[in-house]
């Protein structure tokens, strides 16, 4: 009988590498570029350009016609196919435009006689009854003593005649409430010189949001009708979409409003 043969001791086999925990990818950069956030590095190639060539090619257009915006702020301005594939590709972590009651994410108007300007859709109209055309003289000759009073004075003067009563601030979304209705600005501002920030800053959501401006004022100073002229061939370079912006002047000559 053969004697048993010791067991043979079993070579341990080397373990698997573990692989290194990959270190959390610092912002990238481009020459002229702001960082692009960490949470959003998935969406970038590693020296900062966009991973989707078909993004990326909408991107280099978009910088082609002028824009100036970063691919960081870029991304919560995107529409149609390339902001389809960025928010499939970030999820959650896709940045919305800050949205506040002063501020929105809004360039610098260009001055000077170079900048491009489109010129807006301006009509006279006056209000459809003799009562209303004096209530709109009175509340004109407060606008030095109570601006703030005579503004919401001739909203809802514009708003009678609209008959919209009921219809006043009663439509908002994210950072901006209408004056009149869903998409209807009233104003006294601009009639005597150039629109305020926030004034632009609110038809600039306008813009991005409905691609169309409706505003009512007593009358557009050339001040006022430069600046909505220059925002929206801004808009319009900035974003590659076309958008209206149509103006009625109530304190001007011109046909009365249908009753």
């Amino acid at each position: 009988r053969e004697a048993a043969l010791p067991a043979r001791a079993a070579t341990p086999e080397a373990a698997p590498a573990r692989p290194a925990t990959p270190a959390p990818a610092a912002p990238a950069t481009v020459p002229g570029d702001v960082e692009v956030p960490a949470a959003l590095g998935r969406a970038f190639t590693p020296d900062g350009r966009f991973a989707n060539a078909d993004i990326e090619a909408a991107y280099l257009a978009y910088r082609q016609r002028g824009g100036l915006a970063s691919r960081a702020a870029w991304i919560p301005r995107t529409r149609g196919g390339p902001r389809a594939l960025l928010e499939g590709e970030l999820g959650a972590d896709f940045p919305t435009t800050p949205r506040t009651r002063r501020t929105v994410e809004r360039p610098r108007l260009p001055t000077g006689a170079s900048a491009e300007r489109v010129e807006p859709r301006v009509f006279a109209e006056n209000f459809h009854t003799p009562e209303a055309r004096a209530e709109q003289a009175s509340i004109l000759g407060r606008t030095a003593t109570d601006p703030q009073q005579a503004g919401r004075d001739y909203q809802d003067l514009v708003a009678r005649d609209l008959r919209a009563q009921g219809l006043q601030e009663a439509f908002a979304r994210p950072g901006r409430r209408m004056d009149v209705g869903n998409r209807h600005e009233v104003t006294i501002e601009g009639r005597d010189g150039p629109f305020g920030s926030q004034k632009l800053d609110q038809l600039w959501l306008d813009m991005r949001d409905n691609r169309v401006v409706l505003l009512t004022v007593p009358r557009l100073s050339a001040a006022a009708r430069s600046q909505l002229g220059r925002l929206q061939a801004q808009f319009q370079l900035e974003t590659g979409e076309r958008v209206i912006i149509i103006v009625r002047e109530t304190d001007v000559g011109g046909a009365p409003a249908s009753p």
